[in-house]
């Protein structure tokens, strides 16, 4: 199977060729057909578009969603499936052949490369991946025209197998927050903030700090060009692990909590006791807490109001987050609705 690096040169290097169709074993596609959800297997797939076994028989130029996965029920972890638009462009004996849809403006070089190199997999997952690859490359380069060509950088200084596939998820994530329709002339994509998210994001195994950081990329196209806060924000949420991340998302909803309770303007202490902060921050090493707690102080995201107190019967840790905590949380959650 080849690696995602070979993919990129390929990207770089390759001149376009016709495409070439090859089989899909164990894949398929999940699509409404009137009021029925469907799924029929893909015979094979190319650069360009999917042959589909269908008894359906739509006119020509009807378009499509069609959700690819591994042959089973539609699945519910995003990772695990595509969405692609499709259009049919001819009839067969057993099924429609189907060619690709990309949104307007868009760089089709980076897709087709990604997709002739999903088609040359024989493993299921392999085309998926390289599928949801192309997708969020067809999604950045709508996003910033020059974004294929940084992502190729940013695999060529390094970023592992694992690290592209949560760049990925980020991108994905950030599509699905922007209207379809957007266009680059009202949204503002900074460069600088798109390589960060990438790079510092990338990190990022678990998926909800992978939505945090789609909101931060989405919320940074709709603050003015001079407005550079956002590169701040991502410099600060790039040197947070996740406990860091944890215990700031809980100080800063309960701050809202509390205000919404109280209608106050100032903010409330969060104080916590030694159980409650072993559960928000999943150890039960209050050292360990404690080191944890200093990093956000020394970032400035917590305000240390009140000093941690601990005995053998009571223990009060103070995670107040500060105003720029807060105003970090702020630009993040804009992902999780």
């Amino acid at each position: 199977m080849k690696s995602l690096r070979d993919v990129f040169e390929k990207l770089s290097h390759a001149d376009s060729k016709r495409a070439e169709r090859r089989p899909a074993h164990g894949f398929v596609a999940h699509y409404w057909s009137g009021e029925a959800a469907r799924q029929d297997e893909i015979k094979d797939i190319s650069s360009t578009g999917l042959y589909l076994l269908t008894e359906e028989r739509w006119l020509p130029g009807t378009v499509i969603s069609l959700t690819l996965q591994m042959k089973s029920p539609l699945e519910e972890i995003s990772e695990r499936r595509i969405a692609v638009q499709a259009k049919t462009v001819r009839w067969g004996d057993d099924g429609v052949g189907f060619s690709f849809i990309l949104p307007d403006n868009t760089d089709a070089r980076p897709w087709k490369f990604l997709l002739e190199s999903a088609a040359e997999q024989s493993e299921p997952n392999g085309v998926l991946d390289l599928a949801r690859l192309a997708k969020a490359i067809a999604f950045l380069s709508r996003l910033w025209p020059l974004g294929a060509k940084e992502v190729t950088q940013l695999v060529y200084g390094g970023l592992t197998k694992g690290r592209v596939a949560n760049a990925v998820e980020i991108l994905l994530k950030a599509e699905c927050l922007l209207p379809p329709a957007f266009s680059t002339e009202s949204i503002n994509a900074r460069p600088g903030l798109v390589v960060k998210v990438l790079q510092y994001g990338s990190w990022a195994d678990e998926r909800w700090i992978q939505q945090l950081w789609a909101g931060l990329l989405v919320s940074s196209c709709t603050v003015p060009q001079k407005d550079d806060s956002n590169e701040v924000f991502a410099d600060l949420l790039g040197k947070l692990a996740t406990v860091h991340v944890r215990i700031l998302k809980y100080a800063c909803v309960r701050v809202s909590a509390l205000r919404s309770e109280s209608g106050a303007a100032s903010l409330e202490p969060v104080i916590c006791g030694r159980e409650e902060i072993m559960e928000i921050s999943a150890s039960r090493e209050l050292l360990r807490i404690e080191r944890d707690l200093d990093h956000l102080y020394g970032l400035g995201l917590l305000e240390r109001r009140a000093k941690s107190a601990s005995t053998s019967t009571h223990y009060a840790a103070d995670i107040t987050p500060s105003r720029l905590g807060l105003d970090l949380y702020d630009r993040c959650k804009v992902s999780l609705g």
